[in-house]
């Protein structure tokens, strides 16, 4: 099992990389059953591998970096190969991401009470980002809709 997921990375700098920390997981799979993370540090590269059962994802975080991961996350539902996403996010409700991909698919929107305390790589330092997070949650009974436009 994984200690922790990935959380974000600006290009080409290491001292960005933030993780998950483990209780995250282990509550949401206490729910929800097994997850697995196509976006974990070292794994194949989520956005061209297939995937397939339940999935946590916590996508890169930035500019231009979340919708890719949504629009996969997309085409891996309507596909059929996967039943359940939940997705750790920005709460960023003024954006198209969210309004095109995030909320028109949800089933369930939770969003922390607190700020998420994540953990560096080879470190046990706490970062605390500026934003607060939510998780959005993508099954069989969310609204499956496609969206208009493109944002």
């Amino acid at each position: 099992m994984a200690t922790a997921f990935f959380t974000s990375r600006k290009a080409g700098r290491q001292d960005n990389e933030w993780y998950t920390p483990p209780h995250i997981k282990i509550d949401l799979e206490a729910e929800f059953g097994p997850l697995t993370d196509p976006a974990q540090p070292g794994a194949v590269d989520g956005l061209i591998a297939p995937w397939t059962g339940a999935i946590f994802c916590n996508p890169p975080w930035g500019r231009g970096k979340i919708l890719p991961w949504l629009q996969k996350g997309a085409l891996e539902m309507d596909s059929g190969r996967v039943h359940l996403i939940i997705w750790l996010l920005p709460v960023a409700t003024d954006t198209a991401w969210f309004h095109y991909y995030a909320w028109p698919r949800s089933s369930e929107v939770r969003f922390f009470r607190r700020r998420i305390k994540f953990l560096r790589p080879g470190a046990l330092v706490v970062q605390q980002p500026s934003q607060a997070h939510m998780l959005v949650v993508w099954d069989e009974e969310g609204r499956m809709l496609v969206p208009e436009a493109d944002p």
